[in-house]
């Protein structure tokens, strides 16, 4: 059994190996389409709560985390914007130092919006996470409402009037900046 906060860590530290290798552009495409993730989720959040009904944990947490990993696997996949373009060595590695910390914010954001919709839907109770009876990974040791992915959550912090603000950022970056 592993602590929760080990699991959590290496999972934004890998997304961060792959903000690397992708590059910066494709990483900030990613970022718009996680930040828009969380626009849908945050403005159909009760259409997507009726849709689990009485249901399950397990049901309330998907229907609020499929149109956010949906959106966010398109923003993945998504193709080059621009091309690369040739430059002496420092830059090449500014670029590459930026490309590594937009993916650990990436990983971030991702995981910690994960779980903050299981732990508002009751899949994360005060007990060690298990599933399918196999004990995965245990709790915090300040419980799962203290747990750093969960309390300093993307999902919390980006809502309402800010997360509005940050999605217009982020356009307005990619247009000026990318296009």
């Amino acid at each position: 059994m592993i602590n929760a906060d080990i699991v959590f860590i290496f999972f934004v530290i890998m997304f961060g190996a792959i903000g690397g290798i992708r590059g910066w552009v494709r990483e900030v495409l990613v970022t718009f389409s996680m930040i828009f993730a969380l626009f849908v989720v945050n403005q159909f959040g009760k259409e997507l709560g009726s849709l689990a009904g009485t249901a399950g944990p397990e049901w309330k947490w998907f229907w609020k985390a499929f149109p956010f990993m949906l959106i966010s696997l398109f923003g993945y996949l998504g193709g080059v914007v621009t091309r690369a373009k040739g430059g002496d060595g420092k830059r090449d590695v500014a670029q590459g130092v930026l490309s590594i910390v937009i993916g650990l914010f990436n990983g971030f954001i991702l995981f910690s919006t994960l779980a903050y919709f299981a732990y508002q839907a009751g899949i994360l109770s005060n007990n060690s996470f298990s599933a399918a009876g196999k004990l995965l990974f245990s709790r915090p040791d300040t419980g799962w409402d203290q747990f750093f992915f969960v309390k300093n959550s993307a999902a919390a912090f980006f809502s309402g009037p800010s997360l509005t603000l940050v999605l217009i950022a982020i356009v307005l970056f990619i247009l000026i900046v990318i296009i």
